[in-house]
């Protein structure tokens, strides 16, 4: 799965990678990328186009209703065509979340964080959905998922599931494509020589935490790496 991510870049980065323009008010960088918050994600809106959108995809059958809902910050690649929560979003509102690393937790005597990012820490993009509704309070919200997929080798011995990252080439495509089936073929793991792994202070698993500290490696005891399922 994808829990927490780092977009960490200036602001800069993302306006040549994409053509557009990152305002200052709009977008502040972050080490600790968590659900509920509103983050930038890029949009075929007409031109490509940045847009805030809260983590965590609203259920269109739960928008308004005034009950609380758990936030769908996942979706599973493998059935996004035949669950309606997210078939008609994966039809016709598809984003690209941008990001220079993520985290995942592995399980042991202690859950360890460990920081997953491109081996020459570059930006990236993770295939995500979207779409817009009424939230608790009766308030427009538009909020996102990011789709997973089956973990590769590098990440399989901390968990199961990774998100979908998509090729530079393949962006544009992926928020164009107007025959949703067609994409398919891009919901599958990055290739395992691009990515690296380390351990990171558990400082990340508080969202307060915000700062460059939570991408430095650290020191994990034998004794924390016994897995609770063995």
């Amino acid at each position: 799965m994808c829990g927490r991510f780092q977009l960490s870049v200036k602001g800069k980065v993302i306006s040549e990678r994409f053509n557009v323009e990152v305002f200052d008010n709009m977008y502040k960088p972050s080490y600790n990328c968590a659900p509920t918050q509103n983050l930038l994600v890029i949009t075929k809106n007409g031109p490509m186009k940045v847009e805030l959108m809260r983590w965590g995809l609203i259920p269109f059958w739960t928008a308004g209703s005034g009950k609380p809902v758990a936030p769908l910050i996942n979706s599973r690649s493998e059935t996004i065509l035949e669950k309606p929560v997210f078939s008609d979003a994966f039809r016709k509102r598809r984003c690209l979340v941008p990001a220079n690393g993520f985290y995942e937790w592995k399980k042991g005597i202690n859950k360890i964080p460990y920081r997953f990012h491109f081996e020459d820490d570059s930006f990236f993009s993770m295939a995500g959905i979207w779409q817009e509704g009424k939230g608790p309070d009766q308030e427009q919200i538009c909020s996102f998922s990011i789709l997973t997929t089956a973990a590769n080798d590098l990440m399989r011995d901390v968990h199961n599931r990774m998100p979908v990252i998509l090729e530079p080439k393949d962006e544009e495509r992926w928020l164009t494509e107007k025959d949703a089936p067609n994409l398919i073929d891009l919901l599958k793991p990055v290739e395992i020589f691009k990515l690296r792994k380390y351990p990171v202070s558990s400082r990340v698993n508080n969202t307060r935490n915000d700062d460059e500290s939570l991408i430095k490696q650290v020191d994990i005891f034998p004794g924390d790496l016994f897995s609770l399922t063995e």
